[in-house]
């Protein structure tokens, strides 16, 4: 700690301004908070809905579904944070064809890690329950199954947000769609919750995630259609539907082991070495 401070004045210059213009930084930060609260509601609103609709079991299952898919968004969610701060230096600087070749890099590097950790948890979500909660808590199958499509929904989201609209100054058209979203997700749950129970707060917060993703993409489609509509990306999703197809093979495989921890361990450990071992055969 006392070289980095000894050292940082080779770096930065630390003086005293008092002639801050505060009303350029206060409003995009107060958009940018009120978009924060608006996600925390969505976020528990299926939750909440589901405790006035519902018995506090059902509650206590789908809750379990939650926690272990926000385990998941939140590691995913570091690759972005860690990243952030290069593409808004890189967008300032005007530097565009290497913000371009970075955000491209980050997409496809989601994709790649997204979508086999979704089809895992869709394959072995009966063994993450009883593993992690128990057999009273196998209500939650089917909820699982369908939320833990939100995590990649949700982590495009993110990327289309934090990494394009908020860098490119567009925190106004964030709050819009965060709040079309909220009272999408509001509403579905209101009319799904009493017909489905958690498996329709699941599906409430999975149309919710999509649409989020598909509106934040429509906002920025200028800026990302370079990196996506191409076709290093096109062959990057080709290959890891391949990579995803034996994840299914080898955890319907692992099935048969009666002890969940060994087949959950199996399971994950040879279908992350069959899916290395496919992409680097088609030399990803």
């Amino acid at each position: 700690m006392r070289i980095i401070i000894i050292n940082q004045s080779n770096f930065i210059q630390i003086k005293f301004n008092f002639s801050v213009n505060w009303r350029q930084h206060l409003r995009p930060i107060l958009v940018i908070f009120a978009s924060t609260v608006v996600v925390t509601i969505c976020v528990s609103s299926d939750i909440t809905l589901l405790g006035v609709m519902e018995n506090d079991y059902t509650v206590g299952i789908y809750t379990v579904v939650v926690k272990l898919c926000h385990i998941v968004q939140g590691v995913l969610a570091a690759i972005l944070t860690v990243v952030i701060p290069r593409l808004a230096w890189l967008w300032g600087k005007k530097r565009c064809l290497e913000y371009n070749s970075l955000l491209k890099q980050l997409f496809n590097g989601l994709l790649l890690l997204a979508l086999p950790i979704v089809t895992g948890i869709t394959m072995l979500s009966r063994a993450i329950i009883l593993l992690i909660a128990g057999q009273k808590y196998l209500a939650a199958l089917g909820s699982l199954r369908v939320i833990s499509w939100a995590i990649l929904f949700s982590i495009m989201a993110w990327l289309f947000s934090d990494c394009v609209l908020i860098v490119v100054k567009r925190e106004t058209l964030i709050l819009r769609n965060t709040v079309m979203v909220a009272l999408l997700n509001v509403g579905l749950n209101l009319v799904l919750i009493p017909l489905l129970s958690d498996q329709g707060a699941a599906i409430s917060t999975v149309i919710a995630e999509l649409s989020a993703m598909l509106l934040n993409y429509w906002t920025c489609r200028d800026i990302v259609n370079l990196i996506i509509l191409n076709k290093d990306t096109c062959k990057n999703i080709f290959e890891v539907l391949v990579g995803c197809m034996r994840i299914v093979i080898v955890c319907g495989l692992c099935e048969r082991f009666s002890n969940i921890f060994i087949q959950i361990v199996l399971a994950v450990s040879i279908s992350g070495l069959v899916y290395v071992s496919i992409l680097l055969l088609l030399r990803n």
